[in-house]
């Protein structure tokens, strides 16, 4: 920490066992910890102790390490600093040195990370908003959260150990008919996350294919293979690098058929942008071609089948991913709200994220995500309520007693990132489907309680607000 110039008693150290962690937040009472070990000290002696104790039970199995420092809320001058301490398969410990190391190499890249977070939300400029807040009788909260989740599920080394019936491989198959048209074939399904386009858009830049002329189906046992599905942020970091993988093995045989063809070895062929070339000649035949000639097994007079002696015919391939390891998505956001104390109505005033998904393959698709999962969590910390009478009958049974945000609830989105490929798998991505609404409910309450100077449980609807502001002042009077 000293190396990038914090001071050591600014801090105060929180250790993580992140086995079974999603996310957290800091400042506030709201961590967002759905389950996982939170150990907390200020107190250098029994730190130095937590810590010692730890190192000496950290293996790379475990992979989930994390220390985190928070500048004390008294003086915040960083949004975040987040040092995660991933490690590969393997049995041997981590020394402390390599900890110290892995710390020091991240350390940069986060202190980095929060000071552009941080001077995009304005942080400094805080004190003056809260002031004209007032001067109009409104009160301002600011609210930090940062998260970690583990998704991309999952290994089945992993899974499976935990008693899971099953491994979460996915599958894909790349099938080109004789024109040259792919059909593409995932076990995942498309929910609404444009896996239409993302997963066209990798076949097109790995094939080098026109996107036009390629068909995405979707979780059809019927037509395709049996796949493991859409859930945990696993569709592209799992079932994209299986339609990858099935591309790669496309080429390989290409470069088989491309030889045949230019009359060259098939390691001397190269595929570039949809062609397969012969280096340092003119001879090449382009990704067409070569599907079509995959479907001319025989010979018709003089012209001879284009294929390997002894190669089977047609152009398609299947292949199943299994990952090494889970991807970490993390991310840090700040949300500033002003309430009205009169009606205890809440305002989300601004709301600024940066979040880390590793290589983006859409970053359209992506800020899409981003904004529904905001809208989710915003919602659920403010206005959603599943709310039942002393009888057991629920009472929120329809749109018409369920509040649900609506577009004029939120403000405009302020959403950059920090790009950290992911080692789990050879595209280097990461899930996002579930950022926002991990992130926003910690955010967004940790804001209202600053604001209110007391506490409130989600949903903290107008009416709770109201109160808790109440039976502050009631207290006080009492007080006094």
């Amino acid at each position: 920490l000293s190396s990038n110039g914090i001071k050591d008693d600014d801090y105060s150290i929180f250790l993580v066992n992140n086995n079974d962690l999603n996310a957290f937040a800091l400042p506030g009472k709201y961590m967002g910890i759905n389950t996982g070990l939170l150990l907390s000290t200020q107190d250098e002696s029994e730190l130095a102790s937590v810590v010692s104790h730890e190192l000496a039970h950290i293996t790379k199995k475990h992979i989930s390490r994390m220390i985190y420092a928070q500048k004390k809320a008294t003086n915040v001058s960083l949004a975040a600093l987040l040092i995660a301490i991933l490690a590969s398969n393997s049995n041997s410990n981590l020394t402390s040195g390599a900890l110290a190391g892995a710390q020091a190499n991240l350390a940069q890249n986060y202190f980095s990370f929060s000071q552009s977070h941080e001077k995009e939300a304005d942080y400094a400029g805080f004190e003056k908003r809260k002031a004209e807040s007032a001067a109009k009788g409104k009160l301002r909260g600011i609210g930090f959260s940062t998260y970690i989740e583990a998704c991309g599920i999952a290994p089945s080394a992993a899974v499976m150990s935990l008693g899971a019936g099953v491994g979460l491989w996915e599958s894909a198959e790349i099938r080109f008919n004789p024109t040259g048209n792919i059909s593409v074939f995932t076990g995942t399904h498309s929910h609404g996350q444009s896996h239409d386009t993302t997963f066209a858009q990798i076949v097109s830049d790995k094939l080098g294919v026109p996107m036009e002329s390629i068909e995405i189906v979707h979780g059809d046992t019927d037509k395709g293979p049996f796949g493991m599905g859409t859930y945990g942020s696993r569709s592209l970091a799992v079932g994209g690098t299986a339609i990858a993988k099935a591309c790669d093995k496309i080429v390989e045989k290409g470069k088989a058929v491309a030889a045949n063809m230019l009359e060259a070895k098939p390691e001397d062929i190269e595929f570039k942008d949809g062609e397969f070339l012969v280096p340092n000649t003119n001879k090449k035949k382009t990704m067409g071609e070569i599907a079509f000639a995959c479907y001319l097994p025989g010979t018709y007079g003089e012209i001879k089948s284009p294929l390997p002696e002894g190669m089977e015919p047609g152009l398609k391939e299947t292949a199943f991913y299994d990952p090494v390891n889970f991807s970490f998505p993390a991310g840090s956001h700040i949300c500033e709200v002003e309430i009205d104390p009169t009606t205890g109505e809440t305002k989300v005033d601004t709301y600024t994220c940066v979040d880390d998904f590793g290589n983006l393959i859409n970053p359209m698709i992506v800020e899409g995500q981003i904004h529904g999962g905001l809208a989710q969590g915003i919602g659920q910390a403010l206005y959603e309520n599943a709310y039942y009478d002393e009888t057991g009958q629920l009472v929120t049974a329809s749109y018409m007693d369920y509040c649900m945000p609506r577009a004029d609830n939120f403000p405009e989105f302020r959403i950059d990132y920090t790009c950290t490929p992911a080692t789990s798998n050879p595209l280097g991505v990461k899930g996002c489907g579930e950022a926002g609404a991990i992130a926003s409910p910690p955010a967004v309450m940790n804001a209202v309680v600053d604001a209110i100077g007391t506490e409130v449980t989600m949903p903290a609807t107008a009416e709770k607000v109201w109160r808790a502001l109440k039976d502050k002042q009631s207290a006080q009077k009492k007080a006094a």
